[in-house]
């Protein structure tokens, strides 16, 4: 009978355990994507842009400073080549601006942690241009920044790097959160018209774990597998 009641007591510890690691799992510093409609599924929506918005229909695309939401950045201008999204059916197109500081894509992410180191990630590819086309192809290169006042550069997609047509590149950083709220917006800095186009896609925001929640989680894991095997060692069988 002692037995049995020092049994359930274990089986107790341990479902609490593993309900405490799983609480750390999926904590703040495991959060899910803070940016609304980072694949552009739900269209031209959650998101502000410098630049003016087309409808996806046709050759509409032919205006610098412009950006649509489609499916085949070829659809929209008869000189970009044909590039499809990197995750999903939709992505983000523009039709670079000349004007070098203004912001493609914009959005203010909410629920942040001051003091919580954050991760930054998007893909980029240049939809410049099919065979037919006869001008410069120039590179755009992508600035992601976060704002909190004044803005703060995360990182920097270098000349090139994004310069084969229709192959995405991922771009990432990190950033330390100084507010509970922050402006995320992605620039090209290329002053440039013809051949300044490009596509973003899969925009994501997420906690980075702390050191210390790691710690906590494997330190949790630990003591469930030495309960787990004190149980097993200590229980006889009649």
């Amino acid at each position: 009978m002692a037995g049995n009641v020092w049994v359930r007591g274990v089986i107790m510890r341990l479902k609490s355990l593993f309900l405490v690691a799983s609480a750390i799992v999926a904590g703040p510093a495991m959060a899910a994507n803070l940016v609304t409609n980072g694949g552009f599924e739900a269209d031209n929506t959650g998101f502000t842009s410098t630049y003016r918005y087309v409808a996806a229909t046709g050759d509409t695309m032919r205006d610098e400073g412009t950006y649509t939401v489609g499916t085949n950045a070829a659809n929209y201008h008869s000189s970009w080549a044909s590039v499809g999204a990197v995750e999903g059916s939709k992505f983000f197109i523009a039709n670079g601006s000349p004007t070098s500081d203004a912001p493609a894509w914009q959005q203010t992410l909410t629920g942040l942690t001051v003091g919580f180191t954050y991760r930054f990630s998007a893909y980029a590819t240049n939809v410049c241009c099919n065979a037919s086309f006869g001008g410069p192809n120039v590179t755009p290169i992508i600035i992601a920044v976060g704002t909190g006042g004044v803005p703060t550069q995360i990182t920097t997609v270098t000349e090139g790097t994004v310069g084969t047509t229709g192959l995405w590149r991922n771009i990432s950083g990190t950033f330390v959160a100084t507010a509970t709220s922050t402006q995320l917006s992605i620039f090209t800095d290329t002053a440039a018209a013809s051949g300044n186009d490009f596509g973003l896609d899969a925009i994501s925001v997420t906690a980075v774990p702390e050191p210390a929640t790691w710690a906590m989680m494997i330190g949790g894991f630990g003591l469930i597998g030495a309960a787990s095997r004190r149980r097993r060692s200590s229980v006889v069988f009649a």
